[in-house]
């Protein structure tokens, strides 16, 4: 058995924007920066061997290769991300004292995880074909307690602000010499605008979202501001056996101001989802590779016939804890401190047309967090949402509605529960649901279903309505 290694407000707003249809509209999520918290020591045992690091405690499997970050950038050669395979020079894996067998777990150090099915020698060079590992194959015995402030008072690089659009990267258009963030791009009939402003312990962060599409015309807006929160990430293995994992973002705190305006002529129909950008952190705690992921999903969706529009507008305040834990194979969510009940102000809106129904509705996650080890998700998405939207049915029938939700999902392989895999809804809340005396009996409110980030069906939940359109 190998020995166990003991590691010791600013608000940013637009200017009003003349549409088709006039419309002052945000848009807002929010992304914030943390940093690694491992701190390399000089106590190493010798070589492949764990430096000292914060929050970090493990000890490898008998059959677990280990190569540290130094040898593996003199000694790498080449990484072939879609196979999985690694070139590496020969001579320097042979001063290393590093070999390699079939069945053997690769570990190299911040960087990848995988298991060896092939090793082949080629000239001065060794290529290693590999396939899926997980962590509690490689460790024996593991502890991880990582905890990491977002506070805000760290200035968001650029280059950690993306814009993540059909599995590319995209950078900010501009960044000021203070550090604040914009971003503007145009897919198709749509475009999107953007600015992130930080102050030591908060951050706003708007967004623009402008169309004319299927002969519709309009946009949304929501502006938030939130505070900083605490990060909590960690597991335990215990001889190959995963026995729990959390993260946990405690402290959430924030306000969302919400507001759409959609006008149509003719008959059109359009359901979209606009890529949004994201902060994307990676940190290293011992030597495992963790990539946290802040920011926004947005969707929204349009049913205007001819001469019809839909506005809405309101706002929400949430705080409280948000998150989850697994023990063994039981998975539990992080729901404290009344983040499942949010505030809701009072709702404005309307929406008009002639002839059948006319409909708009737009929904927004924030903030939507994600986690992943050595590329492979374990928390895809935990996320708040909010959803506001406006229907008319020809002649007297109107209807304004908003409902809060809280999403998570959870995929485990990494941790070798492959049966802890899913996606599941753990809060839906009604926050206003209005209909107009002309909408009694008319089958025409089902016939528009609710949008969803996550493309279900939401259904609506026994709570009285916290607020009436006035």
């Amino acid at each position: 058995m190998k020995p166990f290694y003991r590691n010791n407000s600013n608000r940013y707003s637009f200017q009003q924007i003349i549409l088709k249809f006039t419309a002052s509209l945000f848009i807002a999520a929010v992304l914030v920066s943390c940093s690694s918290s491992t701190d390399s020591g000089a106590d190493s045992n010798g070589p492949g061997d764990f430096p000292s690091y914060d929050d970090f405690h493990g000890e490898l499997g008998s059959e677990t290769v280990l190569i540290d970050e130094e040898v593996t950038s003199s000694a790498l050669t080449h990484l072939d991300e879609e196979t999985h395979t690694f070139t590496f020079r020969a001579d320097i894996l042979e001063d290393a004292g590093v070999t390699f067998e079939e069945g053997e777990i690769l570990l190299l150090a911040n960087t990848a995880l995988r298991k060896i099915s092939s090793v082949n020698h080629s000239g001065e060079e060794i290529i290693l074909e590999t396939e899926f590992a997980s962590i509690n194959e490689a460790f024996r015995n593991l502890e991880v307690n990582h905890t990491q402030t977002l506070d805000f008072s760290q200035t968001v690089s650029a280059e950690k602000l993306m814009l993540e659009y059909d599995g590319h990267l995209l950078s900010p258009t501009s960044v000021s010499k203070a550090g604040d963030t914009s971003w503007e791009y145009e897919l198709g009939d749509v475009t999107v605008e953007g600015t992130l402003e930080t102050s030591e312990d908060e951050a706003t962060i708007a967004l623009l979202v402008k169309y004319e599409t299927g002969g519709a015309t309009g946009g949304m807006m929501a502006s938030l501001n939130i505070s900083g929160f605490e990060n909590n990430t960690a597991f335990t293995v215990t001889d190959h056996e995963t026995e729990s994992f959390e993260f946990k973002n405690s402290g959430l705190q924030g306000r969302i101001d919400m507001e759409f305006v959609m006008a149509g002529g003719g008959d059109s129909e359009v359901n979209w989802e606009p890529p949004m950008p994201a902060l994307v952190i990676p940190f290293t705690v011992g030597v495992i590779p963790l990539r946290f992921r802040i920011g926004p999903h947005f969707v929204f969706a349009t049913q205007l016939q001819a001469n019809a529009t839909a506005q809405f507008e309101s706002a929400f305040n949430f705080s409280g804890d948000l998150g989850v834990e697994v023990e063994g194979t039981n998975f539990t969510p992080v729901l404290d401190g009344g983040i499942s009940n949010p505030g809701a102000d009072a709702a404005e809106g309307n929406a008009a047309g002639f002839g059948g129904l006319s409909a708009g509705q737009f929904g927004i996650a924030l903030p939507k967090v994600s986690l992943s080890a050595f590329g492979e998700a374990i928390v895809p998405r935990l996320s708040q949402e909010f959803y506001v939207g406006a229907s008319y049915r020809f002649p007297t029938c109107t209807r304004l509605f908003s409902r809060y939700e809280i999403n998570a999902g959870v995929d485990m392989k990494m941790f070798g529960l492959l049966d802890l895999s899913f996606n599941q809804n753990l809060v839906t809340q009604d926050m206003h649901d209005h209909a107009s005396d002309g909408c009694e009996g008319n089958k025409g409110l089902a016939e528009f279903p609710y949008v969803s980030l996550h493309n279900t069906t939401a259904t609506s939940s026994e709570i009285e309505v916290p607020f009436r359109l006035e």
